[in-house]
């Protein structure tokens, strides 16, 4: 479909299966989606039991006729796979079907995707209903899409066959070869070494193997093998179905799944988000959004699909705050502007029982279409389809930040460096907002991307370090790009194994042209002076006593014992040049530290609080403008920029609080 015929999508997720003894609903829903500009609905994820009442019998009655109107209303359908929610008759026949928890007990009453990813049986049964919706409406003119589960949970399976396929699995990676095993995670510390394989178990709280590289290799595992069951669950849709794309919904930063290993399995990268938007800081709570959304237009560098949001309150959170008026479509258009071609919410109707009955919904209990959320949502279909032009348009990003899910796996499982939480993710965030609050597009990208196309690489924190990664930031440095690295970097290699010879790892020391000798963990409250450029500034949780090789000192701790040592330094390496910075600080250091190496970047700040992102076709460049204010702020805009349909504009104007603008620049 060339990029004219697009059009964002606008919809939400759909349970008719609850409302099958209330026929009148179904036909207002139609009627109210239309109303709202809504053009996709999302059906079926939880349907398993409506689908399969028992064994076996299946009953597809409710779904055909919903599909059926939806698609004669005009409204396409995204349609999911059941596996999130087994039904009870599946549970009770078949308990080990269920997940065993890390105390070794089975879940009696199986909560919402606490399934286990290795089951024989829960794969087959998943494998049967895919088969059916994939046979029955593979190629039904309303399926635009397959959704395959919802949110796969990754908390791992503890049951017996999940420890044999964890055994199966470490055995082909080091090649049937337990002493290679022993070595290559050190485990002759505390007399940990196997004498066979059926001796290892998967790693758990207080056992002498959490805090080792086999707890990393467990968290591998899990990963790989939830990537094996959502292909098992899609291999039948694949084959009834080749012409329709699938996806399966990430969910934010993600603790437990590396979403990198999914990617590749999938046509288009989904979302789903929950910001706090008006529990936490609003614009701390934007620099968040836009980060997630980065990432996700990073997987595969094309636009993505937001599967969920809440278009009112989320009923899980504490509190449980509204969304204040305007802020659907302001939320709408920083995704649109990271790159989102959909808008999805949870839910389109409020459930009347159970356990989200409380959380928003474009329609809420009361079923009318004068409610605050139901006329914004009116507003924000007007808003989409008015600009539509600007769907299936691409990002420019010369700006990298590495997210590595391994490193966060072993520096919050280390006993080191302070706690538990080394504030790995907050610490990303932190250098993102550099980039976001001047409106200088960046990719969030895993440590096994490619860096070559970028102008500038942060790795903040980036504690695990692949040996190919080394390699790839000297070539990249060399070759004349800027790299950036912080404090507990390169402590250890892919195995959890500590580099020896200093740090940071191997030849990184000479890329960055120092020795970090030591990590000084700072007590809540004690801060350390640093002085760069005739300013102070405060480190805070992190300093590390650092020797200048080759480097230039751009930055000096001024008390404690690291008075006079290096806490920031420049080297130049090849064509390219390396930054270490040796400390942890509020942000106001690393505004004056972006401000001195991207003088080469636009620099482009609307005004404090409102931010901006551009998206390019062919011909035009579309600048989306978005203030996170309640207030009316004052913006100016560059030159050369008018309204969508042509009209010019002002250079200064006032945008709403919580408002947008969305303007055009002809190429």
């Amino acid at each position: 479909m060339s990029q004219k015929n697009l059009v964002f999508l606008l919809g939400g997720d759909f349970s008719p299966e609850q409302w099958q003894d209330y026929p009148e609903i179904l036909e207002k829903d139609i009627t109210l989606m239309k109303q709202a500009g809504c053009n996709v609905m999302t059906l079926g994820m939880f349907a398993w039991s409506v689908l399969e009442k028992t064994e076996g019998n299946y009953d597809f009655s409710f779904l055909d006729e919903a599909i059926e109107r939806l698609y004669a209303g005009g409204i396409s359908v995204i349609l999911g796979t059941p596996s999130a929610a087994m039904p009870y008759w599946l549970a009770k026949k078949y308990p080990e079907a269920a997940r065993v928890d890390e105390n070794m007990m089975r879940e009696a009453c199986v909560p919402r995707a606490f399934f286990c990813p290795s089951s024989p049986v829960y794969r087959q049964k998943v494998r049967a209903i895919n088969e059916q919706l994939a046979k029955r409406y593979g190629n039904h003119p309303a399926v635009i899409l397959w959704h395959i589960s919802n949110e796969y949970q990754g908390i791992g399976c503890y049951c017996e066959n999940c420890q044999n396929k964890f055994r199966e699995w470490l055995k082909k990676k080091y090649n049937n070869d337990l002493n290679l095993l022993n070595r290559t995670l050190w485990n002759n510390f505390w007399s940990g070494d196997f004498s066979s394989w059926d001796e290892i178990d998967i790693p758990k709280p207080k056992s002498r193997t959490y805090g080792t590289g086999l707890y990393l290799e467990w968290k591998r595992f899990t990963t790989e093998l939830y990537v094996d069951f959502m292909c098992a669950e899609a291999e039948p849709i694949r084959r009834f179905s080749p012409n329709i794309p699938i996806t399966t919904n990430f969910h934010g930063c993600f603790f437990d799944l590396d979403y990198h290993k999914f990617k590749d399995y999938v046509d288009i990268i989904s979302w789903d988000i929950y910001p706090r938007w008006h529990s936490n800081n609003v614009i701390d709570e934007a620099v968040k959004a836009g980060f997630t959304y980065d990432m996700c237009r990073s997987f595969l560098h094309k636009p993505f699909y937001i599967m969920e949001n809440t278009p009112n309150v989320a009923n899980f959170e504490t509190p449980n705050t509204t969304k204040r008026p305007n802020m659907n479509i302001l939320s709408s258009v920083q995704a649109v502007g990271h790159g989102a071609d959909m808008i999805g919410y949870f839910q389109w109707r409020q459930s009347r029982g159970g356990y989200e009955k409380t959380h928003g919904a474009i329609v809420d209990h009361s079923g009318r279409d004068d409610t605050r959320i139901f006329k914004e949502i009116c507003n924000l279909g007007k808003l989409l389809a008015e600009n539509k032009e600007i769907c299936g348009t691409s990002q420019k990003a010369e700006v990298a930040i590495i997210y590595d899910w391994e490193t966060r796996w072993t520096l919050d499982n280390i006993v080191a460096f302070g706690g538990k939480n080394k504030k790995y993710l907050d610490t990303c965030l932190k250098h993102y907002a550099y980039f976001r609050r001047n409106s200088i597009d960046v990719d969030i990208i895993g440590q096994d991307s490619d860096i070559s196309k970028y102008k500038i690489v942060i790795a903040p924190m980036l504690y695990l370090i692949k040996h190919s990664t080394i390699e790839r930031f000297c070539e990249y440095t060399k070759n004349g790009g800027t790299l950036v690295a912080t404090y507990i970097t390169g402590i250890v290699d892919e195995n959890d194994m500590c580099y020896l010879g200093g740090f940071p790892a191997d030849e990184l020391k000479d890329v960055f042209g120092i020795w970090a000798e030591e990590t000084d963990s700072l007590k809540s409250g004690i801060t350390v002076k640093v002085c760069a450029d005739e300013e102070e500034f405060e480190a805070v949780d992190y300093c590390e006593y650092i020797h200048s090789v080759t480097a230039d000192i751009i930055a000096t701790f001024e008390s404690d014992y690291f008075k006079g040592m290096p806490a920031a330094l420049r080297n130049s390496y090849g064509k390219g040049t390396a930054y270490y910075i040796g400390f942890r600080d509020n942000g106001k250091y690393l505004n004056h530290f972006y401000d001195k190496i991207t003088h080469e970047f636009e620099h482009y700040s609307p005004a404090d609080g409102v931010f901006s992102s551009k998206r390019f076709s062919d011909d035009a460049e579309y600048l989306l403008l978005q203030n996170f204010n309640a207030e009316n702020t004052t913006v100016k805009i560059p030159p050369d920029y008018c309204a969508p349909d042509g009209r010019p504009m002002p250079e200064t104007f006032d945008i709403p609080g919580y408002g947008v603008k969305i303007l055009k620049n002809r190429k």
